[in-house]
């Protein structure tokens, strides 16, 4: 367990542990406990409880000026909680300011009870709530809250809260009883964070074995369909998959370490080229149809897709190609055109019969003239 008291050690733990939720809980909790205390209040000053007979909700009786000022403070440390609920950046300053209205609370019902035993009991309950961020150092500043104004009224006016008066050895048992409960609530904290973690951890490994998994099926399809490569900053092939291999029927040995000069068919005009280069070497991504040629002389045609991956100084160190086959597509496309351009010609030669036959007509019926 490391000792830092500065930073939020729950910052990437809030969502998992649901402190959304927990924050309005908390919220709830401050309502529940100034309706508690409103109710003791009324018991200990306007229905003088200590005096009709003993209880643990009051030994003592409160005037009505106490009573006013509890009920004050009791609505303060509730609003404030309540106001800026979901509204702070820092949830670390948010759980130290819930530990203090918390503690206030506790100290208020020892005040109206007179310092009654059974109301000291709301430090423990006080402390175990806040241990519900699983935040060890929560517990801890509420013990020195707990001890520094067990302190003061002990020494300085030991009779405001305490009936019995000065009591050095209650004051000491009181911290050594909240510090037992702070050891045991941060043991059970950072187990808890630790759990959590642990979950997390789990779950970002699965999610990565996941994602691996679905890669690996990603790059087995692209692998099975298009022709992938890898390529230095001048062009020379580093990587080339199975399917470069079988379309352009070199093996991987001739074509690693080549430029990729060597699969040009010479259908391009340079300037083709050019825009290519000046494209993705300004770091953008080319694409565009492209007409190759195996090992053999035989063409093939691609839908090639360049992407530059760009180095520290801002320039492109390598570039990754993915390229689809579509030859059977140009071939399609070139017959298309073939076939067109017959018919044109044949629609020609059709229209030219026709007239021809048109005027041969004409000049046989001025004959017959």
């Amino acid at each position: 367990m490391k000792l830092d008291f500065i930073h939020d050690i729950n910052k990437d733990l809030g969502e998992a542990m649901d402190y959304r939720r927990v924050d309005r809980f908390m919220v709830f909790v401050h309502w529940a406990s100034f309706a508690v205390l409103a109710a003791v209040t009324f018991l200990a000053s306007v229905m003088r409880l200590a005096d009709r007979y003993q209880s643990p909700l009051a030994w003592r009786v409160i005037s009505g000026e106490e009573a006013m000022v509890v009920i004050a403070v009791g609505l303060v440390v509730t609003l404030i909680p309540t106001l800026l609920a979901g509204k702070m950046n820092n949830h670390y300053l948010w759980r130290f300011l819930v530990t203090v209205t918390l503690t206030t609370f506790a100290y208020l019902f020892v005040f109206v009870s007179g310092g009654s035993i059974e109301m000291h009991f709301t430090f423990f309950i006080m402390v175990a709530l806040i241990a519900i961020y699983s935040d060890w150092r929560l517990g801890w500043f509420m013990l020195v809250l707990v001890t520094v104004h067990h302190l003061i009224l002990n020494f300085i006016d030991p009779g405001w809260v305490f009936f019995y008066g000065r009591n050095d050895f209650a004051a000491v048992l009181h911290g050594a009883l909240v510090l037992c409960a702070v050891i045991f609530t941060t043991i059970a904290c950072e187990s808890n964070r630790k759990s959590v973690r642990g979950l997390q951890e789990a779950e970002a490994h699965l999610d990565k074995l996941a994602l691996k998994k679905d890669l690996e099926a990603l790059l087995v399809a692209l692998d099975m369909s298009a022709l992938v490569s890898t390529t230095t900053a001048k062009g020379d092939i580093t990587y080339v998959n199975d399917k470069f291999v079988e379309i352009s029927k070199y093996s991987r040995e001739e074509l690693v370490g080549q430029n990729h000069r060597i699969l040009k068919s010479g259908f391009h005009p340079p300037e083709f080229y050019k825009e290519m280069w000046d494209t993705i070497m300004a770091g953008k991504v080319w694409r565009g149809e492209i007409k190759n040629k195996t090992k053999d002389g035989s063409p093939y045609w691609v839908y090639s897709t360049m992407v530059p991956i760009m180095g520290k100084d801002g320039n492109p160190e390598k570039y990754i190609s993915v390229r689809i086959p579509i030859t059977d597509q140009k071939l399609a496309e070139e017959e298309r055109v073939i076939k067109n351009q017959e018919l044109e010609r044949t629609n020609r030669l059709m229209v030219g019969r026709e007239l021809a036959m048109t005027e041969l007509k004409k000049r046989i019926k001025e004959l017959e003239k």
